[in-house]
């Protein structure tokens, strides 16, 4: 089982590629399936979830999105947690934090194993959903592997980036403490700027 971000789709296409060289199928959510099937419409080059690989897990409830009732009608590869319960040696199970009441149904074998592929928990709500992952597969004895590759840099490492290519300009974005970070690369003459809402930056 993995759990991804939904909206992750390099990391969907890996896990599709994984699943396909271990013989097995990935099984997507109804969510992803919908996504997948709109953007390869929109010419986006990523697997098909009508693919021989692909499985799309549904799951019990008792009303239907307009969207997974379109999956429904375009997709026949649907299955379910029962299915996935008699099927775990061939499947790789796209397994979010709101689908984890499905592990009633799947009941993992003991062999089975969780790989978190996403950032650690940064914000209280962030860290709510993590408590409540590892009680579930506490419950089940399966265990957490956190494999994330960040695209964040620490502070020092953007400072040695910043010094050894020594920009005119420097604009500090992507950043909870804009301020702060100026201060702190202040001694380096590269023009630190905080950019303003509704103000545009000249970049020559």
């Amino acid at each position: 089982m993995v759990g991804c971000a939904s909206a992750d789709l390099d990391r969907l296409q890996t896990l599709f590629e994984v699943a396909k060289l271990n013989d097995r199928k990935i099984a997507i959510t109804m969510k992803q399936a919908f996504m997948i099937d709109s953007l390869r419409k929109a010419g986006l080059p990523i697997f098909d979830p009508l693919d021989k690989n692909v499985c799309i897990f549904q799951r019990e409830k008792k009303g239907l999105y307009e969207y997974e009732k379109e999956i429904e009608k375009k997709c026949s590869n649907r299955i379910t947690s029962q299915d996935v319960n008699g099927d775990q040696a061939h499947l790789l199970l796209i397994l979010g934090f709101y689908e984890f009441n499905e592990l009633v149904g799947v009941q993992p074998k003991a062999d089975s194993v969780y790989i978190l592929s996403q950032s650690e928990p940064f914000n209280e709500e962030m860290e709510l959903q993590f408590a409540k992952l590892k009680r579930w597969l506490s419950l089940y004895g399966i265990p957490l592997y956190q494999v994330h590759s960040s695209g964040h840099a620490k502070s020092q490492e953007l400072r040695r980036f910043i010094a050894n290519v020594r920009p005119k300009k420097t604009i500090l974005i992507h950043t909870e403490e804009p301020e702060l970070y100026k201060t702190y690369i202040s001694d380096l003459n590269v023009n630190p700027i905080i950019p303003i809402q509704g103000r545009s930056i000249a970049l020559v």
